[in-house]
């Protein structure tokens, strides 16, 4: 039981690094793709 608590946990880690740099690069490929598709 305790490795798949552990095994868990490092998967929650690496979501909360990972989630938030993902994000960002979207954000600024949707701004870009936005402001080249108005512009």
């Amino acid at each position: 039981m305790l490795p798949l608590l552990l095994l868990l946990g490092l998967g929650l880690e690496a979501l909360v690094s990972f989630v938030p740099q993902m994000l960002t690069t979207l954000l600024l490929v949707g701004l870009r793709r936005g402001g080249t598709c108005t512009a």
